[in-house]
């Protein structure tokens, strides 16, 4: 009896830990990245490595995969600025919207250089350009140039030129800071470049155009690594098993974000018709709120700084603004009486009988819509 009791008791201490295992790994982020606007793309070997709508994703062209890299997998950050490919060290260069520094090698092993990131400096951090050198990069900088060497994963100089330096590179002996504002500098290389005093004026600024490679680009123009089409997500509701999204935007600020509406169903998007400007006139951007008709999953009608839409199917079907709700929607007080671009709905929210409620925000009378 007691050898009986004490298995039955083991037996149900292993389905604990089993649960506890299973609950465990379930606990994991999956991000939802766009894709659309591909800006850059570098070759790494047989891997193209593209910069699509500030994010990153790699083709390889021995086998056709493409795999797809964010923060929650295996990066440091979002909000991608500029790549570039070091080819001795055999490493991606990715720096970030906030200067941190990530380098991707041929594995996928993903190392961090948060030095300048987390540096507190009164000069302009802005990173304007990368180029490669060897086994290093300049990053040209809103102060001067920074060395990065990407075989070490080390910050190893930096130039405090005290100007703002459009794009560097190294020529023969020296290494020149193009500059906008102050013309063309450089450097000897065997000289002490920490010493703005041993950099020389050599001659006028010439704007760079750098353009990616043609083929490159046409290599990548068909490729679908899924996701959204914009990076933009200011509101959601999850409702009939889908999640229906809007971009967001609008506070006491025009952020000028473009009017979206995305719904994920499955590992599907369908993106809502979003060139309403042409049709009605005036700005689609800035929509900060959404809601579902309770009798109609695909009837939608959304909310923003330039009134309430309404949509069916994905498709648009019309805008309700301050010409045509019976004096109801009005535009701000605080602008013209016509201003169609300034007729604020912050909200929309149908309520148990079917009709849609909406609030004008900064009406000159009524504030609460129903229709």
């Amino acid at each position: 009896m007691n050898r009986r009791i004490f298995l039955l008791a083991l037996f149900l201490l292993a389905g604990s830990a089993a649960s506890v295992l299973q609950a465990a790994s379930i606990g994991t982020w999956k991000a939802y990245m766009a894709y659309n606007d591909v800006k850059w793309v570098e070759r790494g070997g047989n891997t193209l490595y593209v910069l699509a709508s500030d994010n990153l994703y790699s083709y390889n062209e021995n086998d056709q995969s493409i795999l797809t890299f964010d923060k929650a997998k295996n990066l440091n950050d979002c909000g991608i600025n500029y790549i570039g490919w070091n080819d001795k060290a055999k490493r991606l260069v990715i720096v970030y919207a906030s200067y941190n520094i990530d380098l991707l090698d041929q594995n996928g092993n993903v190392t961090n250089i948060g030095d300048y990131a987390a540096k507190s400096m009164t000069a302009n951090k802005t990173i304007n350009s990368i180029d490669m050198d060897g086994a290093y990069c300049y990053l040209s900088t809103g102060f001067g140039i920074i060395k990065l060497n990407v075989a070490d994963a080390e910050i190893s100089d930096t130039y405090n030129l005290g100007f703002n330096v459009d794009y560097s590179y190294r020529e023969g002996n020296y290494v020149y800071a193009a500059s906008s504002t102050n013309g063309l500098y450089r450097g000897l290389v065997t000289a002490n470049l920490l010493d703005k005093a041993n950099w020389e004026r050599t001659g006028e600024y010439v704007p760079r155009t750098k353009t990616t490679d043609p083929e490159l680009l046409a290599t990548v123009s068909n490729l679908m690594p899924g996701g959204p089409k914009y990076n933009y997500f200011g509101f959601m509701r999850f409702q009939n098993n889908k999640l229906y999204t809007c971009g967001g935007g609008w506070n006491t600020n025009d952020l000028m974000r473009a009017g979206t509406v995305q719904v994920l169903s499955g590992d599907d998007w369908q993106i809502y018709q979003d060139d309403i400007a042409a049709r009605t006139g005036y700005n689609y951007v800035d929509l900060g709120s959404l809601d579902i008709d309770p009798g109609d999953p695909n009837h939608v009608f959304v909310a923003g700084r330039t009134g309430v839409y309404e949509f069916q199917n994905g498709t648009f079907v019309k805008a309700y603004s301050n010409d045509n709700t019976n004096g109801c929607l009005r535009t701000a007080a605080t602008v013209g009486n016509d201003n169609k671009n300034y007729v604020i709905c912050n909200t929309v929210k149908f309520d148990t009988k079917g009709s849609l409620w909406t609030f004008n925000s900064i009406s000159p009378t009524t504030s609460l819509i129903e229709y």
